[in-house]
């Protein structure tokens, strides 16, 4: 796939960085909630539990990782500030999230701090890799 991707021209590859991000963000999100549904058969009595922890953190974060990571990765140029906006769009989103539980009551649980924290967490991954990788 890297080689596909390198033989594209610059242009191309821009134009291929946003879709890359949703398409893997969709993807990657899937795959975890699919294999989790999967291996809950195997989890007796701590299914819902842990089918709360793959959907909420596991997910979240494998999706935000892989989508900042990979639109850098597709990127011609600037690979590491391309990875640094696309994890901006999460911090963005996070933001958001965070203005709403201290403006509203009654919409947010542990499931949106848990978003927050994982979300956060794979896309300081992702730039930490991108700084290891790109650079």
């Amino acid at each position: 796939m890297r080689v596909w991707i390198e033989n594209r021209s610059p242009l191309t590859r821009w134009i291929l960085v946003p879709i890359v991000f949703i398409a893997s963000s969709y993807l990657f999100y899937g795959t975890v909630i699919i294999a989790s549904w999967v291996l809950s058969i195997t989890w007796r009595e701590d299914a819902e539990y842990n089918l709360w922890v793959s959907k909420n953190i596991i997910a979240n974060a494998v999706s935000a990782y892989c989508a900042a990571y990979f639109s850098g990765w597709t990127a011609p140029k600037f690979q590491l500030a391309t990875t640094c906006v696309a994890a901006s769009i999460y911090f963005l989103i996070n933001l958001f999230l965070i203005y709403g539980i201290l403006t509203s009551e009654g919409w947010w649980g542990s499931d949106t701090i848990a978003t927050i924290l994982s979300t956060s967490g794979g896309v300081i991954l992702a730039i930490w890799m991108a700084k290891e990788d790109f650079d």
